[in-house]
């Protein structure tokens, strides 16, 4: 199947915002039944991300799968990310949000957040702020 042309791509701030979350992910290999039950929750108790459809956010997860399978598919995908009219901050959280609610973090993911620090030009502040804000809604109470 030939993979449609980055150039003809254009995301809205809530496809970046799934386009985060599918990147996060995929980024540590293949996603499980897990991951897609995850995508699911996220989206249904995010505002910004539930007012879609399922058969859209569907096709938009396979033109993801293909780009992410060809040459360079993770820049193409983070370049179209970063070109959304999206407020990074937020794009940012919800990645955050998404992997640690997965319960691990690892190595990959870690470089992940990295990476959209460097593409959102977030301030070091910012993203500790985020990051604790997310590891205390988290935590249980006991």
């Amino acid at each position: 199947m030939a993979v449609e042309s980055p150039l003809t791509i254009s995301l809205s701030p809530r496809e970046a915002g799934l386009s985060c979350l599918y990147i996060a992910a995929r980024v540590d290999g293949t996603m499980s039944d897990t991951d897609h039950q995850l995508i699911k929750a996220v989206i249904a108790s995010t505002p910004a991300l539930s007012r879609g459809d399922s058969a859209g956010d569907q096709s938009l997860f396979q033109r993801l799968q293909d780009f992410l399978d060809a040459d360079e598919g993770l820049e193409t995908v983070l370049e179209l990310i970063e070109e959304a009219p999206a407020n990074g901050e937020v794009l940012y959280a919800l990645t955050v949000e998404f992997i640690v609610r997965r319960g691990r973090v690892s190595a990959a993911e870690m470089r992940l957040l990295d990476i959209l620090v460097d593409r959102f030009k977030l301030a070091p502040l910012t993203r500790a702020a985020i990051d604790t804000a997310t590891r205390i809604r988290m935590k249980a109470l006991d």
